[in-house]
């Protein structure tokens, strides 16, 4: 870009200055950033690790190729030690990155009052009551604290209809007996548990607890922001002010630069 036009490097460090105070002084500024914060943790930790977590459970229950060959007990398998493998890291990254997306909105909410906090607080505690919230976390203290979950797969024909065909399905599970064998368990965990069977289906318990994080916090963010709308627009004027004032340009340009913060 040609420095034609451009104020004196001395004169734009000046009022880069005097906007990144107005900006730092502003009180939605501090708001901006909290929310921001959790937005990050939503959308570049939380949904890719659930997503990741949940596109490899879904490989099991549609490639029965894969299906097939995780279940075979007739020789040693690469294929299945690598995707139990596979499985076993995503789902500790996922245990890790729910627990990591809590605290951030613990952080966010503390502190606060006021009506749209109480009903943020209603909705966490009416989802509270979902088992699979419950059972999620005491699985990240058994990963933690106890061992890596064992995972095995089934393999069972369902009947299609009345025409008297079948389809395989498929699913990896963890083993309710194993599980179990552990006694620091919640009581609402513990029963989820008992109901499941032998085993539990992780694909099903796993996009249920992940739809329920994702909408609860991308609910909660979009209530602080619409809450706070006015004075996050203002602040975010004078982030763009304080751009343009440190690169020379007008406005509009430093519109475009993008949302990093300076």
């Amino acid at each position: 870009m040609s420095d034609q036009g451009r104020q004196p490097r001395t004169e734009r460090n000046e009022e880069y200055d005097a906007a990144l105070k107005a900006l730092h002084g502003h009180p939605a500024y501090q708001e901006m950033l909290a929310i921001d914060e959790v937005q990050r943790s939503l959308h570049w930790v939380f949904n890719p690790n659930w997503r990741e977590l949940m596109a490899l459970l879904d490989e099991a229950g549609d490639n029965i190729s894969l299906a097939i060959e995780l279940v075979q007990n007739v020789r040693p398998s690469n294929v299945q030690r690598t995707f139990t493998a596979e499985v076993t890291r995503r789902l500790h990254n996922h245990f890790a990155s729910t627990a990591s997306l809590v605290d951030h909105v613990r952080r966010l909410l503390r502190g606060r009052a006021g009506r749209v906090i109480d009903e943020i607080n209603s909705k966490i505690r009416e989802l509270a009551s979902r088992p699979e919230l419950k059972v999620v976390d005491d699985l990240r203290n058994y990963t933690l604290h106890r061992t890596l979950p064992l995972l095995g797969h089934q393999l069972s024909a369902v009947r299609r209809g009345d025409n008297g065909t079948f389809a395989l399905s498929s699913k990896v599970q963890m083993d309710v007996q194993e599980l179990l064998a552990w006694d620091r368990w919640s009581p609402e965990s513990r029963r989820f548990l008992e109901e499941q069977g032998k085993a539990v289906d992780l694909r099903a318990l796993i996009q249920t607890q992940g739809q329920l994080v994702l909408d609860l916090n991308v609910w909660i963010v979009d209530r602080l922001t619409a809450e706070n709308e006015q004075g996050l627009q203002e602040a975010d004027e004078l982030r763009v002010a304080a751009n343009a004032a440190l690169a020379g340009v007008d406005i509009e340009t430093a519109r475009k630069f993008g949302d990093g913060n300076p």
